[in-house]
């Protein structure tokens, strides 16, 4: 590469689409803009490519990798048959078969990466047994649960001893868990493959406690390094103005929220009807006569139809400009989430300047500075967290954590700040490899 800097290849299933596949897409971007500073190249490997950006790279296409691809496809359709039943609504993966990812863009584009920054593993890039046998320096970014649990992304486990704490103890027969219990049966793969100590890059100090805590990687390195988020994409435009470019009503109290096709446990959609109908009962009539709803995302007609404000759905946004808008235009962000990382909406809602109010759990507590940009509910009162949007929008309340979320944002999130974080990472890598 030009002026002799390593090469950091990042590797994810995809570059926009998707919570953790933006999150990837943004720490390239971050360490790709700042490589001069950082005496470090960046470039992206996907599976599946959306953007134009020519640092992002997939495989060149084949008709024999076509067929690999579909006969991997295939292959885990079926095993997943075995195990659809197990999943209860839960996103489950197995990481595998084996994928040709990484060895294709090898042979396509003829670079040697000097380590891989691995953001994804399932999803055809990388099976379980694959990242044992990779070839250079590696870290693994934990966008969620998966590389310490089983086959589940999040533990729901109750009380205080999550399942990937004891490995997913069972009375069955290991050899029987391949068709009984697909979390022991996963969890056991990786305990088998995975014999030397990681380098973890967790975003939330949440994420690193976990992983700390799990049997898979309780010796292994970790690093608490949040996602950047760009200022000069995301930025506080003028309410009146967001608002007359959306065709909202000036006069208006606007909740925003990011709604879900299907309503999961983990993001809380249950807990946010509780709370606004909780807020119908309390808030001051004075409130009332203006509280309306606005959200992005797919919005579940069941859960649209219980909601008691009149809501106005945006639909799935994909241009962050709009995006932007979306959050100037509101008073504040509503964030439900029982189990949460460290969720791009919120970061992207305080660099916008809207105010953040959550449960005081997992990886929101790193999110939002309880009173200062948000607030955090007591878990998972829908009465404190009705009780705290009354309070958010008494005098000057709004317009005070308004200007400590964008400058919290710019400070510990700047693009500048979390590429001067992992360079030390990369540095530290260096010195004792």
């Amino acid at each position: 590469m030009a002026n002799q800097k390593k090469l950091i290849l990042n590797i994810s299933e995809s570059d926009i689409i998707g919570g953790a596949s933006r999150a990837a897409y943004r720490i390239h971007k971050c360490l790709f803009n700042y490589q001069s500073y950082l005496n470090y190249d960046s470039r992206l490997l996907v599976k599946n490519k959306y953007s134009n950006d020519e640092s992002v790279y997939t495989p060149r296409k084949s008709i024999s990798r076509e067929f690999f691809n579909f006969n991997n496809r295939f292959r885990r359709k079926i095993f997943s048959l075995r195990y659809n039943k197990q999943a209860k609504k839960k996103h489950l993966s197995t990481a595998w078969p084996d994928s040709d990812l990484y060895k294709n863009f090898k042979k396509d584009y003829n670079l040697k990466p000097y380590l891989l920054n691995i953001h994804w593993i399932a999803s055809s890039t990388f099976s379980i047994e694959q990242i044992a046998k990779i070839d250079c320096k590696f870290i693994l970014t934990l966008h969620d649960q998966w590389s310490f649990s089983g086959a589940e992304h999040y533990s729901y486990s109750k009380g205080n001893n999550p399942s990937y704490r004891n490995g997913y103890k069972t009375n069955m027969p290991n050899f029987l868990t391949r068709f009984t219990n697909i979390n022991r049966f996963t969890w056991l793969r990786k305990q088998k493959n995975w014999k030397s100590n990681f380098t973890l890059v967790c975003p939330s100090n949440w994420m690193a406690n976990c992983a700390n805590e799990s049997l898979i990687f309780k010796n292994s390195k970790t690093f608490v390094i949040p996602y950047p988020i760009n200022p000069e994409e995301w930025q506080d435009i003028n309410k009146e103005k967001a608002r007359q470019a959306l065709s909202l009503d000036k006069e208006k109290i606007y909740l925003l929220f990011g709604a879900m096709p299907t309503i999961e446990p983990r993001k809380g959609e249950d807990l946010l009807v509780k709370t606004l109908h909780k807020l119908k009962e309390i808030a001051p009539i004075k409130y009332l006569k203006k509280i309306e709803l606005i959200s992005f995302g797919v919005l579940n007609p069941l859960f649209k139809n219980n909601l008691p404000f009149k809501v106005t759905n945006f639909g799935n946004i994909q241009d962050n400009s709009k995006l932007n808008l979306l959050y100037s235009a509101s008073n504040i962000f509503l964030l439900p989430s029982r189990v949460d990382n460290l969720p791009n909406t919120g970061l992207e809602s305080q660099a916008s300047g809207t105010p953040v109010l959550g449960f005081n759990c997992t990886g929101l507590k790193d999110v939002v500075e309880d009173n200062v940009t948000g607030l955090l509910a007591s878990p998972y009162s829908y009465e404190s967290m009705a009780r705290n949007i009354i309070s958010c929008l008494q005098k000057n309340r709004l317009l005070e954590m308004s200007e400590n979320a964008k400058k919290r944002a710019n400070r510990i999130w700047h693009p500048s700040v979390i590429a001067n974080q992992y360079k030390d990472l990369f540095d530290e890598i260096n010195n004792y490899f």
